[in-house]
């Protein structure tokens, strides 16, 4: 199937943010996914395997966008001249104050609904991706499909998904520097009982080699549920 990608600028607030659209050629999408990218000191960009993989696999019959936080790539940011972008991202990882990347994927996901009309919406996110896509999603009580890959375990307080009533499925590996089984267990507690959660004994945080394997089982989950 051939595909067909589209670089885009959208508005968030007085900034414009960068991404990709993707979608098949020959057919009309069937449903639209959003997907969030890791933090931006950890391959967080739009490129980075697992996002772009998945990107690529889901436009064969999908609506897709992947996008770039602010200050990543030519995605705006406004700071103040003695803060680098850097540093404005360190201050985010150290607080925990994840207001601006929710307002990054709220903008991406009003991108892609303009543009996707009434298809199904799935939002999938990866590591830092996991928490921003997963907020935004229940914060907005969308009807979407929530998934999530390597979640940020021990880091992130996603007590919040105690009350998620969309179907929602986690991927994540035993191998992943983050993973304790105290770590999960305490992420379980978060969750409400509809959540799927799925642990890969060999895989580690970065998923490489996996991309396709990460893509069909996240396929089979949305079919079930769509």
């Amino acid at each position: 199937m051939n595909v067909i990608e589209e670089q885009i600028v959208f508005p968030c607030g007085s900034l414009k943010l960068s991404g990709i659209l993707a979608y098949p050629e020959s057919k009309e999408p069937e449903k639209a996914v959003l997907l969030c990218s890791p933090h931006p000191h950890f391959a967080g960009d739009m490129e980075n395997n697992v996002i772009q993989n998945l990107a690529n696999y889901f436009a064969n019959d999908s609506l897709t966008l992947r996008f770039n936080y602010r200050g990543v790539g030519t995605s705006e940011i406004d700071l103040p001249s003695d803060l680098s972008v850097f540093d404005y991202w360190q201050q985010v990882e150290d607080n925990m104050d994840y207001n601006d990347a929710i307002e990054d994927v709220s903008a991406a996901a009003n991108e892609l609904t303009r543009n996707a009309s009434d298809l199904p919406l799935i939002i999938i996110g990866y590591s830092f991706g996991v928490a921003t896509g997963f907020k935004y999603g229940m914060e907005n009580k969308s009807e979407s499909i929530l998934i999530g890959i390597a979640p940020p375990l021990g880091k992130v307080d996603f007590v919040f998904l105690k009350s998620c009533n969309q179907p929602c499925m986690v991927i994540s590996g035993k191998e992943d520097f983050l993973y304790t089984s105290e770590n999960l267990e305490q992420f379980c507690d978060s969750c409400s009982d509809i959540a799927t959660i799925d642990i890969w004994d060999k895989s580690d945080h970065f998923f490489r080699g996996e991309e396709e394997k990460l893509a069909i089982a996240i396929d089979s989950f949305i079919q079930e549920n769509i």
